[in-house]
This record gives C-alpha cells, sequence and structure tokens, in this order.
C-alpha cells in the first residue's frame, strides 16, 4: 500500500463519517418537523371530525 493509497482511503473513511454525521444532523432536523405535521394532520382530522 502505497502513500497515494493510503491517503485515498483516509479521505474516504473521512468523507463517509462526515456523510453519516449530516444523516444524523438531518434526521435530529427533521424529527420536529415530521411531529408538527403530524399534530397538524391530527388538528385536520379533529377539525373533520368535529364538523
Amino acid at each position: 500500500m502505497n502513500y497515494f493509497c493510503f491517503k485515498t482511503s483516509i479521505l474516504k473513511h473521512e468523507i463517509s463519517l462526515l456523510l453519516i454525521n449530516s444523516f444524523k444532523q438531518v434526521e435530529i432536523l427533521t424529527k420536529p418537523i415530521k411531529q408538527i405535521q403530524n399534530l397538524l394532520i391530527q388538528d385536520k382530522n379533529f377539525i373533520i371530525a368535529a364538523s
């Protein structure tokens, strides 16, 4: 394994870690949005049921 291959593998590893972390952040950000959407859907269903 030469130096260039070594550097490339480290780079690939770091990129994959960055991708995993960004996916986790996206999940953390989208969770509240999904909860709000669910609440809005429940409200809409409640209003429809009440009317």
